[in-house]
């Protein structure tokens, strides 16, 4: 990982597990290639080349913005945005960090395929 900037403040008043999620997906995405991670003011944008993910840490659970090509169909996807006539916003929402398994792995590391 590059520029592992202080993220800390995003997840203050927060339950612990909403970072312990952040933390699974920052191990996972060890094994698809180096990232970029830059702290916004309420998020956290992962990059390769472009910015494929957006973390959105919430009191109880975490957000997660997946850039894609498509619309994603998943019952974790609580909205999706079409921001351009080939990119797509998946928003994933994750309670637990079991949540983050093959399925959403695979589709990570599309998106991190697609904007490199």
């Amino acid at each position: 990982m590059k520029n592992r900037s202080d993220v800390s403040y995003l997840f203050s008043n927060k339950s612990p597990t909403v970072f312990e999620i952040y933390k699974v997906i920052l191990k996972k995405l060890e094994n698809i290639g180096p990232v970029i991670v830059e702290p916004k003011k309420t998020s956290i944008h992962l990059k390769s080349k472009s910015a494929f993910g957006g973390v959105h840490p919430r009191k109880n659970w975490l957000d997660f913005n997946l850039v894609m090509d498509r619309k994603i169909n998943d019952d974790r996807i609580i909205k999706v945005e079409k921001v351009s006539a080939n990119r797509f916003h998946n928003y994933f929402r994750f309670e637990k960090a079991s949540d983050i398994n093959g399925s959403f792995m695979s589709l990570l590391a599309n998106s991190y395929q697609l904007m490199n």
